[in-house]
C-alpha cells in the first residue's frame, strides 16, 4: 500500500515544480516584454560635428540631445522599437535658434526665435499632401505647436539669445504623438549668415 501512494506524490511534485517554472518563465517574459517596450531612435544626421544622444526616462519621455559646433544640420529620425513615448523634447545646444524644420506625414512645422529684442518665437504650418494645401502661422493652443523654452546658465541674461551656456527645448507636437507616428525630419540653423 505505501508504495500505490509514490505514483500520487510524484504527480503532485511535478506540477508543482512545472508551476513553478512557468511562473518563473512568465516573469521573465515580463520583464523582457517591459524593457522592450521603451523606444528607441536610430538618427540619421547630417552637418559637420552634428550629434544626437537619446535617452528615456521611466515615465517614457524621451530627451534628444542635439550637438551641432556649426550650428547647421539635418536629420531624419526613426523609432525603430518601442512603444509611442509620452514626449520627445529636442534640447539643442544652440546659442540661438533662428530657423528649425519639423518634417512628418506631409506636415511642416518652421519655427523661428528672432535673436533681436525679446527673442520672440514664431511658428508656421504647411501642409504637402494632396487633402490639404494650406499655410499658416500657428498659435500655442493649436495640436502641432512645438512648445519651446530657452534656458540660459547665466540668469543676469534672462535666457536672451545669443545664449551663454544655455539650450533651446523644443517639444515634437501632440499631433505626432498622438497620432502613433514613427518618423520625422529636421532641420536647423542657429543663425542666418
Amino acid at each position: 500500500m505505501r508504495f500505490g501512494h509514490l505514483p500520487e506524490v510524484s504527480i503532485l511534485l511535478y506540477c508543482g515544480l512545472l508551476i513553478m517554472l512557468l511562473t518563473v518563465a512568465l516573469s521573465s517574459v515580463s520583464c523582457i516584454m517591459l524593457l522592450s517596450e521603451s523606444p528607441h531612435f536610430f538618427a540619421q544626421v547630417q552637418g559637420k560635428d552634428n550629434q544626437f544622444q537619446f535617452s528615456t526616462d521611466d515615465q517614457g519621455h524621451v530627451l534628444v540631445d542635439v550637438f551641432s559646433d556649426s550650428g547647421i544640420g539635418t536629420a531624419e529620425i526613426e523609432q525603430i522599437a518601442g512603444s509611442q513615448p509620452q514626449s520627445i523634447t529636442l534640447r539643442f545646444h544652440l546659442d540661438g535658434l533662428e530657423g528649425l524644420t519639423f518634417s512628418y506625414d506631409g506636415i511642416n512645422i518652421y519655427l523661428s526665435i528672432s535673436s533681436q529684442g525679446a527673442n520672440e518665437i514664431m511658428q508656421e504650418i504647411t501642409f504637402t499632401d494632396d487633402e490639404r494645401s494650406s499655410a499658416h502661422l500657428l498659435r500655442v493652443n493649436e495640436p502641432y505647436w512645438l512648445k519651446t523654452v530657452i534656458r540660459s546658465d547665466d540668469s543676469s541674461l534672462e535666457n536672451r539669445i545669443p545664449l551663454t551656456n544655455g539650450e533651446i527645448d523644443v517639444s515634437v507636437p501632440q499631433d505626432y504623438l498622438a497620432n502613433d507616428h514613427r518618423t520625422f525630419s529636421i532641420e536647423w540653423i542657429d543663425f542666418y549668415r
